[in-house]
């Protein structure tokens, strides 16, 4: 139940209605990105990944290796291995797969249609990590695999060495360090508190197409704010020496402190306007 990320909710979910009550646990040990260590009823349970097993002194047999092999499902097929043992035997291995979100081919085309690369950077194994870069349009190249939470820390700051500005996309624990780190961070859907805390944009509905809405927003937004900063200067510089007495010696008279007034709401209601175009954005 101290699961953090989607698959950990869904899968306390379904435990919480079909486990047995009179269970005696106790969470010994969590590692993001890996697995965790637990005593159920004095057993010793691991649960996680063939390395965080292996870490724990769990290791499969050359038989068990075959019966995994054997059943049709592997890192390239998209799926990324989970082991339990328990005292130390291997009990079950489960084949775990992500659906991909409906608009997450497009987001990336359109985002390197922008001049924007993409990198996928992943817990999952290579072999999974791969068959997802391929299917969304990724290069091979710019894909980071079996990736821990300090590990998606070091390509974030490896980037930033590099001269680029880094905006990380996230929504489960692991994030929480990269996302810190960003010069922008994004979380998307229902992400846990630290990863929405440590988030400058929250993307709360519409997928991974929310994020292509935030970046065109965001520069719409930096576009009206470009012309409200040139329209009030070229405004002021007219206006000003005319309300000094620049028109003196044409009219012989100075404009009434009632035109002046008007002319100051003009300025203000002509930027006000400019940026109320905004609300009929439409990405």
């Amino acid at each position: 139940r101290s699961s953090n990320g989607t698959c950990g909710n869904e899968t306390t979910s379904g435990q919480s209605q079909q486990a047995p009550q009179n269970l005696n646990s106790k969470l010994t040990d969590t590692t993001a990105g890996g697995g965790f260590l637990a005593s159920v009823n004095g057993l010793l349970v691991v649960v996680g990944s063939e390395s965080y097993c292996k870490d724990q002194g769990c290791e499969l047999s050359s038989d068990q290796r075959a019966r995994i092999s054997n059943c049709g499902q592997n890192e390239n097929t998209g799926h990324s291995q989970v082991l339990v043992f328990q005292n130390r035997e291997a009990l079950a291995c489960f084949w775990l797969h992500d659906s991909l979100r409906e608009d997450a081919a497009a987001a990336v085309q359109w985002l390197q249609n922008q001049n924007i690369n993409v990198y996928l950077c992943t817990g999952d194994a290579s072999g999974a990590a791969a068959s997802v870069a391929d299917r969304v349009g990724i290069p091979r190249e710019n894909v980071f695999s079996g990736c821990l939470p300090s590990s998606k820390l070091q390509h974030v700051q490896n980037l930033q060495a590099d001269g680029h500005t880094v905006a990380f996309v996230g929504d489960g624990v692991n994030d929480t360090l990269a996302l810190a780190e960003a010069d922008v961070a994004v979380c998307v859907g229902s992400a846990v508190s630290t990863v929405v805390e440590a988030s400058d944009v929250i993307v709360t509905k519409d997928g991974i197409s929310g994020l292509v809405k935030v970046i065109s927003l965001s520069r719409e937004s930096l576009r009206k704010i470009v012309q409200n900063i040139l329209w009030a200067t070229v405004y002021n510089a007219l206006m000003i020496p005319i309300a000094a007495g620049l028109l003196y010696p044409i009219m012989h008279s100075f404009i009434p402190p009632w035109l002046a007034a008007c002319s100051m709401a003009i300025s203000s209601a002509s930027v006000t306007a400019n940026s109320l175009l905004l609300k009929r954005f439409n990405p």
